[in-house]
């Protein structure tokens, strides 16, 4: 679905991974490094790497935790959160284009089936963890 979406930004195009990491940061703001990288199941390393690109593109700021010089909080930029905007209108057009086929009782079984598979996979993570 991402990839569908990610094709079709207009100018700009963007990862998956970047536009799920803005979706991140947007409900997390003040994220730091290693949370964005143990969320992602990466390494520190790769999400400096991959949150370097998304500040060279003015779609975050990093800025100096106040108490920890050592750590850097994360935060949509005002280009970040007008680009993520954009990116979830768009995706949720998509979406609505692609269901809008199914019945309302076809509907209410899709997202009943997508709730059991939250369900699991939220089960799984927690038994991981």
């Amino acid at each position: 679905m991402f990839e569908m979406h990610t094709s079709d930004l207009g100018e700009k195009t963007y990862t998956i991974l970047q536009l799920r990491g803005l979706m991140m940061i947007d409900e997390y703001p003040g994220i730091t490094v290693g949370e964005l990288a143990e969320k992602f199941c990466m390494s520190s390393a790769s999400i400096a790497q991959y949150l370097n690109r998304l500040a060279n593109a003015k779609l975050i700021d990093k800025r100096i935790d106040k108490i920890d010089k050592r750590i850097f909080r994360i935060y949509l930029s005002s280009a970040g959160k007008k680009e993520l905007k954009k990116m979830q209108k768009g995706f949720y057009s998509k979406i609505g284009d692609l269901l809008s086929p199914l019945t309302k009782a076809e509907f209410e079984e899709y997202i009943r089936i997508h709730k059991k598979l939250l369900i699991n996979l939220e089960q799984r993570f927690n038994e991981d963890s």
